[in-house]
């Protein structure tokens, strides 16, 4: 039996370490080949997470809520199959979730040579979010006088607002309001189609150093 120890270098499509976002619904292929032939009998596993929400959400669920040891997340064997001096498989996608996916080449001794690199990973969302998703993110505070002008406000200062803004200190204009961004709407939900606004913070100008608004 020859000794393939350290000699199969096994490449894998995706590449390892690739991000990947897909829908329910879809398929992903996995194709696995090697950098030369080998006589002996050989069997390709794809080691994925993929199928196992369940597993993969109670590895992550358990440690915090009972303090147990994070088991494997789930990783399985899926067999791909040879197909033209390479091996491949087409996983359909039908669970939400963050998955991961590595693939290996057994030899006859038993010997796993891995792929080299990081593992795939594959975040599938529900397949309604496909389309039709886009969220349009507001700063109410924007939407004032200055909303269409390509300058900053220019309001004159007096001298004590005129001291400040000389030592580094920026006067905050007055803010847009949210009666200001409903008059927005319907060129934000009509005919930019959005079908979410997400309103960002509405709380008082931020006046801390480290969160500092500047002119607008």
């Amino acid at each position: 039996m020859a000794d393939l120890s350290g000699k199969l270098h096994p490449s894998l499509r995706p590449a390892p370490g690739s991000q990947h976002l897909r829908f329910v619904g879809d398929t992903i292929r996995f194709e696995l080949s090697l950098a030369q032939t080998a006589a002996a009998p050989l069997k390709v596993c794809l080691r994925t997470t993929l199928g196992q929400a369940r597993e993969v959400l109670q590895s992550i669920i358990a440690p915090v809520e009972f303090g147990s040891t994070p088991t494997d997340e789930g990783w399985l064997d899926i067999e791909m199959s040879p197909d033209g001096g390479a091996w491949r498989i087409d996983v359909p996608l039908n669970q939400v979730g963050f998955f991961k996916a590595t693939a290996h080449v057994r030899d006859s001794s038993g010997f796993h040579h891995w792929v080299e690199g990081k593992n795939i990973t594959i975040s599938v969302h529900p397949a309604h979010t496909r389309f039709g998703n886009t969220i349009y993110c507001a700063f109410p505070r924007l939407f004032g006088a200055t909303k269409t002008t390509n300058q900053p406000a220019t309001a004159p200062l007096d001298e004590r607002l005129a001291d400040l803004e000389e030592r580094g200190w920026t006067i905050i204009p007055p803010s847009g309001t949210l009666r200001d961004l409903r008059a927005e709407l319907p060129h934000i939900l009509g005919r930019l189609k959005c079908k979410w606004l997400h309103l960002l913070p509405i709380n008082p100008t931020p006046i801390t150093p480290d969160a500092r608004m500047g002119r607008y």
